[in-house]
């Protein structure tokens, strides 16, 4: 599980200049499904831009949105000079849609609520961080990532209705702001000719 999404997301990672953070966004990625590296954004083909659909398309969404997140951060002195809660939002725009497809399913169909798995399993991996500040920033990630769907994070699984944490602070809101514009079926983006590593200074 997870080898394709680690090699795939690799320029993403390689951003993340500390340590633990990065390390804890790879385990997270080495723990999702793989098909996630090979699935489209959008199993529809609604809500997203062309270059989200096909093959390797939610790779393409979670650039997009690392893309976006970065110059947003230019705006906002708080997130400049690699800050640490730069560097926890970066990690929950990496693993924000990275449980759209799980094993059992296939790419039948994505998971609508997607941020809740990936949320709760990042917790769950955050329980075995010893370092109190590692604990910390790895539950923070997981709170960002569960939030990102906003006002459409809840949903009814058959009797069931499963509701995510709602985004109540700017860092919640960066990710909320990044997803939709990189989702904006407007976009289109020459990843050829992109470079992101330079925008996070």
């Amino acid at each position: 599980m997870g080898k394709l999404l680690l090699n795939a997301l690799e320029p993403e990672l390689s951003i993340l200049s500390d340590e633990d953070i990065k390390k804890f966004v790879g385990d997270c990625l080495e723990w999702a499904s793989d098909y996630n590296a090979v699935g489209p954004a959008s199993s529809s083909g609604k809500f997203h831009p062309q270059h989200d659909l096909g093959y390797g398309g939610l790779i393409r969404h979670t650039r997009a949105t690392c893309m976006m997140l970065l110059r947003l951060f230019q705006a906002h002195p708080e997130y400049k000079n690699s800050s640490i809660k730069a560097q926890i939002i970066l990690g929950a725009a990496i693993l924000h849609d990275m449980c759209k497809f799980v094993d059992n399913d296939g790419l039948a169909h994505t998971q609508a609520h997607h941020p809740v798995i990936m949320a709760t399993k990042m917790r769950e991996l955050a329980g075995g961080i010893k370092s109190r500040s590692g604990k910390a920033n790895a539950l923070r990630m997981a709170d960002v990532v569960e939030a990102h769907m906003s006002e459409w994070g809840t949903w009814k699984l058959g009797n069931v209705v499963i509701e995510a944490r709602k985004p109540e602070s700017m860092d919640d809101f960066m990710l909320v702001h990044a997803d939709m514009l990189a989702s904006a079926v407007w976009l289109h983006i020459d990843f050829d000719r992109s470079n992101m590593v330079p925008d996070f200074k």
